[in-house]
């Protein structure tokens, strides 16, 4: 069947488009998306009225996102066209009435700057990631919620000294200091980039307010690595609908347990980035590893910039021998861009504004919960085990194999491997600035340090499989 364009599925012997709901706007449509049936059996015909259908369904988002914000560009898109006035005219002040926008008659005349009027440009010269976009976004969406709730103009000469801190104080003060710090610097942000550019010539209020301290973390409530039984029950085999979980899940999760890789970097890894040690040379010729104890045949995986976490996170991992096999397989017969994990729920859904990860995450924490590997007290909202302690299983044994006199890598080793900044580690200015990047022999032996063979081909018992 041919290829169906994007957010289109089928719906019974017809086609349907279907649209993600941003966050930010459920509690107004209801739902988390929206469709809109295409009245046709006919790919080609979907494809035709497809466009069609996606830009009402668009319309409708940007309805939903209020009347204020188009009203206010136009207005301050007529202000720029007939220059500033002193006070707004009467026939400003009428259709402001009309409209019931507050500040229409002020942006009219010149005389404000719509709070909104430059969002998407400066979200598309701050060359953000998907999820770094979304914080920016809420920071702007939350405060526009704020000011509509209490009628206030949605300007930025709206926001004075007493304003910014009267939304600190009563609104993110009910957040997580975390949360509420993103928030409060997505906003920081926005008006310096508008009054660097001249969009706004006021104060940036917002860098007078004070951040959220951040409140210390009990110890017994960190995330922390997988115990021995965990993984025993993690990897084991199951019976019924759980061992067909696992068998979809082994992979990943041993190649975690191996590598020490965050979720979002296996499940953005293409058949393209596993390399034979024969072709390093030329396919990872860019990265400032020395490649002369290059050995043939063995398998590593790249982390690129282009899925990575930090600058840090771009790397060069060997693979363990104990999951070498899996790999090989996952790679047999799939194309250079394919996926290594294929998220088909994601595909099927026709949702590609999710991560990679998402169906995969929630896939992993039912299995985790059936397997009865759980680690929550009290009114905490989540486990102190997830996906991630995989990564800390995998540092935390290299540290130990370290402890105990393992040799041919050190600590820089392992945040090499595991895509960690040096900063912060022991004599951090010569470990980020003059320490060479790890060789190839001392990655390998960082990260065959630990058998894992027994615990990722299902081992029942800790004897047969590995002390963590």
């Amino acid at each position: 069947m041919a290829e169906l364009p994007p957010h289109t599925i089928r719906h019974g012997n017809k086609f349907k488009v279907r649209l993600f709901v941003p966050r930010a706007l459920r509690a107004k449509i209801g739902k988390a998306f929206v469709t809109e049936i295409l009245d046709t059996d006919s790919v080609t015909e979907a494809k035709r009225l497809q466009p069609f259908a996606l830009a009402k369904l668009r319309a409708m988002l940007s309805k939903a996102e209020g009347k204020s914000t188009d009203a206010l560009t136009r207005a301050w898109q007529i202000a720029k066209l007939l220059g500033p006035d002193d006070e707004p005219s009467e026939d400003a002040r009428r259709r402001e009435k009309e409209k019931g926008v507050p500040g229409y008659a002020r942006v009219e005349s010149g005389n404000a700057v719509p709070l909104l009027a430059f969002k998407e440009e400066w979200l598309g010269q701050l060359g953000l990631r998907r999820r770094s976009e979304e914080k920016a976004r809420q920071s702007l969406a939350e405060l526009t919620d704020w000011l509509k709730a209490r009628n206030l103009p949605l300007l930025f000469e709206t926001v004075d000294r007493e304003l910014a801190y009267e939304y600190r104080d009563k609104e993110l003060a009910k957040r997580h200091p975390e949360t509420a710090n993103s928030l409060l610097g997505g906003l920081r942000k926005y008006w310096d980039w508008a009054i660097a550019r001249r969009k706004y010539n006021g104060e940036n209020h917002w860098r007078a307010v004070d951040s959220f301290s951040k409140p210390n973390q009990a110890k017994s409530d960190r995330q922390r690595a997988f115990r021995d039984s965990e993984l025993i029950a993690l990897f084991a085999p199951n019976e019924g609908e759980t061992e067909r979980i696992r068998q979809q899940l082994l992979p990943l999760m041993a190649l975690a347990l191996a590598s020490g890789a965050r979720l979002s970097e296996l499940c953005a890894l293409r058949v393209r980035d596993v390399v034979n040690g024969d072709a390093l040379k030329h396919k990872c010729h860019d990265l400032d590893i020395s490649y002369t104890d290059c050995p043939n045949g063995a398998l590593f995986f790249r982390v690129t910039a282009d899925h990575g976490k930090t600058a840090s996170a771009e790397r060069l991992t060997p693979l363990h021998s104990a999951v070498a096999s899996m790999v090989a397989d996952l790679i047999a017969g799939k194309k250079p861009d394919d996926l290594l994990f294929a998220d088909d729920r994601r595909k099927r859904k026709g949702s590609t504004d999710r991560p990679y990860s998402f169906s995969l995450t929630q896939k992993f924490e039912r299995y985790r919960i059936a397997c009865n590997v759980h680690d929550r007290e009290g009114d905490r909202s989540r486990s102190r085990v997830t996906f991630h302690s995989f990564r800390h299983s995998f540092i935390d044994a290299r540290t130990k194999a370290l402890t105990e006199g393992a040799t041919g890598f050190n600590h820089y080793t392992v945040a090499d491997v595991v895509g960690h900044s040096k900063a912060d580690m022991p004599l951090a200015m010569t470990a980020e600035n003059y320490s060479a990047s790890s060789p190839l022999k001392a990655r390998m032996a960082c990260v065959e340090a630990v058998p894992l063979a027994g615990i990722v081909h299902g081992a029942k018992t800790v004897r047969e499989g590995v002390q963590i």
